[in-house]
């Protein structure tokens, strides 16, 4: 049973160093029976108290850019550019708790503005470099609140360590993240 107040509670920050990295990587998936491959191009860079963390992606469908810049400790969402196709998306996050800019597809432009009040981090590129870089340990268990840019949602999550393996010499957590607004939001 999840209360509210376990919805509400503060999120966990970040402890770790991260470090300017650029990481050059193959994603592939299944689409439809179709199986996608992408060439990933990701760079994090850490500007003054910031992140910044860029996903460019090339396939045969096209390229893709995605861009999120957050807060250093928080994670707290500062800005969101996401250009793939038709489809461009620029967001700001103000201090105030405000979300403002523009969805933009096939020339026909959709204004955003917003209001969350509750403390958030936002899907994309900053996600996973959030989730890896919390201090995980056998009994980990949170509750995160995630801004989905695509539905421009605030979702809520659960994420926890579920068990342990080595991968490669390397000791891992295995984890879930798993939505408590439905089924079908789970990762």
């Amino acid at each position: 049973i999840v209360t509210d107040e376990m919805k509400n509670q503060d999120l966990p920050y970040i402890e770790n160093i991260i470090d300017d990295n650029t990481l050059k990587y193959k994603l592939s998936f299944d689409m439809q029976g179709k199986n996608m491959l992408f060439d990933v191009e990701r760079t994090i860079k850490n500007v003054n108290t910031s992140i910044s963390v860029t996903d460019f992606s090339a396939s045969d469908m096209g390229t893709m850019k995605d861009e999120s810049t957050v807060s250093y400790r928080t994670f707290s969402p500062i800005t969101r550019k996401v250009e793939q196709g038709p489809l461009t998306i620029n967001l700001s996050f103000s201090d105030n708790d405000t979300i403002s800019g523009e969805v933009t597809m096939q020339d026909q432009t959709q204004s955003v503005n917003m209001k969350i009040e509750e403390s958030y981090v936002m899907d994309g590129p900053s996600l996973d470099i959030y989730l890896t870089n919390l201090k995980l340990s056998d009994s980990f268990s949170s509750i995160l609140r995630i801004f989905d840019t695509t539905n421009q949602l605030l979702q809520t999550y659960s994420f926890k360590v579920i068990g342990s393996e080595t991968i490669d010499a390397y000791n891992c957590y295995r984890c879930e993240l798993q939505s408590l607004d439905g089924p079908d939001k789970s990762q």
